[in-house]
């Protein structure tokens, strides 16, 4: 368990330092990290919602974090 929740740690810290570094590089005059990046992040949320739709696995289970499992509903 305790390797989870470091894996958890962990890839929270990364979505962390991927969203200061996207509000940043939106927060630049047109350049070309901004469109690489908008793109990008288009794309990904695409695809994610794609993968939710096929396969709605549950990620916070309510019964192990309570009413932080609604999260991801």
């Amino acid at each position: 368990m305790t390797a989870f929740f470091g894996f958890l740690s962990t890839f929270l810290w990364c979505v962390l330092i991927f969203g200061v570094a996207m509000m940043i590089s939106l927060s630049l005059p047109k350049s070309k990290l901004q469109t690489v990046i908008t793109e990008f992040v288009g794309i990904g949320g695409a695809v994610l919602c794609g993968l939710y739709v096929v396969s709605p696995v549950d990620l916070f289970p309510e019964a192990l974090f309570g009413p932080l499992g609604y999260i991801d509903d």
